[in-house]
C-alpha cells in the first residue's frame, strides 16, 4: 500500500485485510486422486459384465478391483466405496438382501468419511439402503434411510432439484 496514491490508499483502508496482514502462503493438498490402471480396467469389465446380465462375473471383477485398490490406496478411496456399492446392488439382484444391506452400509461409511455427511452421493447411497431395507421387510429402517436421503438432498440441492422427485417416487412406492 506504500506505492499507491493517497486516494487509492483511502479506498482500500476500510477493507478487513491488507497486504501487510498476510505473512506467507502455504499450499495444502487435501485430496490426491490416485488411479490404478489395473483397477480401472477391472471396474470397466465388471460394469460391462453387469450390463450384459452376467452378475456373477461382474461381482468377481468388482471384488478383484477392490483387492487391487486396497493394496495400493487403502480402504479410504471413493473407487472402493463405488465397487462395494455395486457389489451390494448385485447381491440385491441375487436376492441376498442382508448381504446387500451390509455391503451398502460399508460403502456409506467410506463415503461419509471421504465426502462428508452432506454429499449428494451419500444421499443416493442412503436411498439405496432404504430400498434394500424395505425389500427385506424392515419397513421402519427403510423409511428412516429414505427420509434421511431426502433431507440431505433438500439441504444440498434445494427442494426443486430433479433427484428429489425420484426420492418422493420411491417413498410413494414404499408406502
Amino acid at each position: 500500500m506504500q506505492n499507491l496514491p493517497d486516494d487509492e490508499i483511502y479506498k482500500y483502508s476500510n477493507l478487513p485485510l491488507h497486504s501487510c496482514d498476510i505473512g506467507d502462503f502455504f499450499p495444502i493438498l487435501k485430496h490426491i486422486n490416485i488411479q490404478n490402471k489395473d483397477a480401472t480396467i477391472l471396474m470397466q469389465q465388471g460394469r460391462s459384465a453387469q450390463n450384459e446380465g452376467n452378475l456373477e462375473q461382474a461381482f468377481d471383477y468388482y471384488s478383484q478391483s477392490i483387492n487391487v485398490l486396497l493394496q495400493i490406496t487403502g480402504p479410504m478411496n471413493p473407487e472402493v466405496a463405488s465397487c462395494i456399492a455395486k457389489m451390494a446392488n448385485i447381491q440385491y439382484k441375487f436376492g441376498d438382501y442382508l448381504q446387500a444391506i451390509e455391503l451398502q452400509t460399508k460403502s456409506i461409511i467410506i463415503q461419509e468419511k471421504l465426502l462428508g455427511f452432506d454429499s449428494p452421493t451419500v444421499a443416493y447411497s442412503y436411498s439405496n439402503l432404504g430400498l434394500y431395507y424395505h425389500t427385506c421387510r424392515y419397513f421402519s429402517k427403510g423409511f428412516e434411510y429414505m427420509h434421511k436421503s431426502l433431507k440431505i438432498l433438500e439441504v444440498v440441492c434445494g427442494q426443486n432439484h430433479p433427484d428429489i422427485s425420484s426420492i418422493y417416487l420411491n417413498l410413494g412406492m414404499m408406502y
